[in-house]
């Protein structure tokens, strides 16, 4: 069965966005504030335009930066896949602490397919992080089948995270979601702070390669 994505949203069935009343920083929404049901829910292969409209009519997100590029894999034949990257600052997304709330959607040839969601956490608020990071883990646990870890490394970067599939068979996953904690430490200034993030992907109905994630 095809999973529904709440736009923007915990694309994982567990989050809605909506400007709230703050919380005390180690509060996290109940459960049943996180349920996907509680809005309006889209599906991916929406057009940009259908999602702008949907955006625009239902939630409070103001958008940050749209941008352009081709992408042309090495097994296509033909014209490049059109991506185009939307990104938008939200009032507040529950179940998420932190600040700077953002959302980015993806499409391929003018199709939904990815949506990245995060907050960011200062290094003083690590038990805050930790405690958030936990409470959206078991959240996803119940909503998809399989739970495999994983680390991220990088320049400057490094975390750790879960990914979520439906079914076992590498060759049979259309979709995918990833939960992670992500450090940045800034080279100018040694600074360090933490995202928190998840990221959905579903890539049936565009001409990606629909099993590699």
């Amino acid at each position: 069965m095809q999973k529904t994505l709440l736009l923007l949203l915990f694309i994982c069935s567990a989050t809605i966005i909506k400007a709230q009343p703050k919380k005390l920083a180690t509060q996290v929404a109940p459960a049943a504030e996180c349920a996907f049901q509680k809005l309006f829910s889209i599906k991916n292969g929406l057009t940009i335009t259908q999602v702008d409209k949907l955006i625009k009519a239902s939630l409070p997100l103001t958008e940050l930066s749209r941008s352009k590029k081709g992408f042309k894999p090495t097994y296509l034949t033909g014209d490049s896949i059109q991506m185009e990257y939307i990104t938008y600052k939200a009032d507040s997304i529950t179940c998420f602490k932190g600040t700077n709330p953002r959302i980015t959607l993806e499409f391929a040839d003018g199709k939904l397919y990815k949506a990245y969601i995060a907050s960011s956490f200062k290094t003083t608020e690590t038990a805050v992080l930790s405690a958030n990071y936990k409470y959206l883990r078991n959240l996803l646990k119940k909503s998809w089948k399989v739970e495999e870890a994983r680390k991220i490394s990088g320049a400057n970067t490094e975390g750790a995270g879960y990914s979520y599939f439906s079914t076992t068979v590498k060759g049979n996953r259309k979709e995918f979601c990833s939960l992670q904690y992500i450090k940045e430490t800034f080279a100018q200034t040694a600074e360090e702070s933490y995202n928190l993030e998840i990221i959905w992907a579903k890539k049936v109905g565009t001409r990606l390669k629909t099993n590699v994630f």
